[in-house]
């Protein structure tokens, strides 16, 4: 009997947690963070092949790098398009709110692996009515597929870069980009990321650019299927960070 009683109550137990309606996350830390980036371009005549490496000590003990192949074909000097590959780590999705144990919480996503194809097209023009005779706008439009969970998203990002010049060589270069993601098959935002991007590089020799850089970024995630399904309510939490770093770029 005692074995019966034992029986029925883990039975009970196990149904309280498979029917307890879920908990929605906590607001997610923002504040600042550190990162950095080394890029590599080598150039063969309509050709450009690089290669990027990036990390970021993110709030909340996340700890995100990406890796970075790529080509792109130059049709003109004012039209370029080409292909990414990526192996992130690090990256948070909505489905990484999940329960262990019966209790909600973020996966720790900090060691898995998730490998991006992005197909890219940027297009550039002289912006004449500027004071000085050295600003070039930029367009970029980028596809991105995730393998990882299939994802896909579409990113946007306009953007304005000053060429100064001493002498007739460049000397720097100060740069401001808006990036917009739209995703397309997830997620319950029209946009769920939006960034802000200053920055600086400095003409240190002939084969090297070297300076900082200020994002300011807002990320949000919503419920995941799982979480719906189980009857938790609605949430949207979007978080603040403003990421201070050292970006460097390789010529060859």
């Amino acid at each position: 009997m005692k074995i019966l009683v034992e029986l029925f109550l883990l039975i009970g137990l196990l149904g309280v947690d498979a029917w307890a309606v879920p908990t929605p996350p906590a607001p997610i830390p923002g504040g600042t963070q550190i990162g950095g980036s080394l890029r590599a371009f080598v150039d063969r005549d309509s050709l450009s092949y690089f290669a990027e490496a990036a990390a970021v000590n993110e709030t909340g003990g996340r700890e995100l790098k990406d890796y970075s192949l790529g080509v792109y074909y130059h049709v003109s000097p004012a039209f370029k398009f080409g292909t990414v590959f990526s192996r992130d780590f690090g990256l948070r999705h909505n489905e990484d709110w999940t329960p262990t144990n019966g209790i909600w919480s973020w996966n720790d996503s900090n060691g898995r692996g998730e490998t991006l194809v992005a197909l890219d097209a940027t297009a550039k023009a002289v912006v004449d009515f500027l004071p000085g005779e050295d600003w070039v706008a930029e367009f970029k439009t980028r596809y991105i597929y995730n393998s990882f969970n299939d994802n896909r998203t579409l990113m946007l990002r306009p953007g304005l870069t000053y060429f100064y010049l001493r002498e007739g060589s460049l000397a720097a270069s100060f740069f401001i980009r808006f990036e917009y993601d739209f995703p397309l098959n997830y997620g319950a935002e029209a946009v769920n990321e939006k960034w802000i991007y200053l920055g600086a590089l400095y003409h240190l020799c002939e084969n090297v650019d070297l300076g900082p850089t200020i994002t300011e970024g807002w990320q949000t995630w919503n419920r995941p299927a799982a979480y719906a399904i189980k009857g938790g309510a609605p949430y949207s939490i979007t978080t603040q960070t403003s990421t201070y770093g050292l970006s460097g770029v390789l010529h060859f």
